[in-house]
Parts: structure tokens; sequence; C-alpha cells
């Protein structure tokens, strides 16, 4: 009888839950229903930690496969994303290029309107100089030399 009730004791250690049992209790043990009820739970358990071992195990293909399939969507997906950021870099700076062009040309404008505006004050006062001469000239014409 001790020899089975090592052999249960060697069963169920490493075991943790309710039912693992020290070796005291197992040695205590001397029915050999006892053990071999004890050997059964014991085998039963084994059983459904194999089951659950080979169901992760079972996972384990499954997920290294995603792994993979992720990695290369990642991949896929900053490949698609650098190639956006250069073409929006090259539109940027197209864009920049183009405001430059644009802004150059605005500021050529504003200096030939600066002296458009010169110009045409100067016409206004040569105008006036020519009315004024007009109005002297007629004065003098008509004899008034206190007017002109």
């Amino acid at each position: 009888m001790p020899a089975l009730a090592r052999a249960a004791s060697s069963a169920l250690q490493g075991q943790q839950g309710d039912t693992c049992m020290s070796s005291k209790q197992l040695a205590s043990i001397t029915n050999l229903n006892d053990c071999s009820r004890l050997l059964h739970e014991t085998i039963a358990k084994e059983r459904a930690i194999e089951a659950e071992l080979d169901k992760q195990l079972s996972k384990r293909s499954e997920l290294e496969r995603n792994i993979l399939l992720l990695n290369a969507t990642t991949s896929e997906m900053l490949e698609l994303v650098r190639a956006d950021a250069e073409q929006l870099l090259n539109s940027v700076h197209a864009t920049a290029q183009h405001a430059d062009r644009i802004g150059s040309r605005v500021r050529r404008l504003d200096v030939q309107q600066a002296n458009v505006s010169e110009t045409l004050d100067l016409i206004n006062l040569i105008l006036d100089r020519t009315h004024c001469v007009s109005g002297v000239q007629q004065a003098m014409t008509a004899g008034d030399y206190d007017t002109a």
C-alpha cells in the first residue's frame, strides 16, 4: 500500500486547487478504494489539462499565421502611407512654388500700381497747370491783367 500512496503522491505533485493533498495526507491513505479513486481523479485532471493544452497548442498555428498576416498588412499599410506622404509632400512643394510665383507677380503689380498712381498724380498736376495757363492766356487775351 505505501507504494501506491507514493505513486498517487507523485501524480498529484505540482497540481494546484482544492484537491491537492499534502504528502502526509497521502501517506495516511491506507484504503485501496481511496487510492484508486484518487488515481482516477488524477488521471481525469491530467486528461483535462492535456485537452486544454492541446486546445491552446492548436491555436498556435492560427495565431502565428495571424501575426504574420498582421505584419504583412502593417508593412503594406506603412508603404501606402509612405507613398501618400510623398505625394502630399510633392503637392505641398508645388503649391508653395506656385504661391511664390504668384506672390512675386503680386509684388510687381503693386510696384506698377504705385507707379501708375504717381503718374496719374503728375498728370493731374500737369492738367491743373494747363488749366491755370489757359486761364491766364484767356485773361490776357481779354485784357484782364488783374485776373491773369
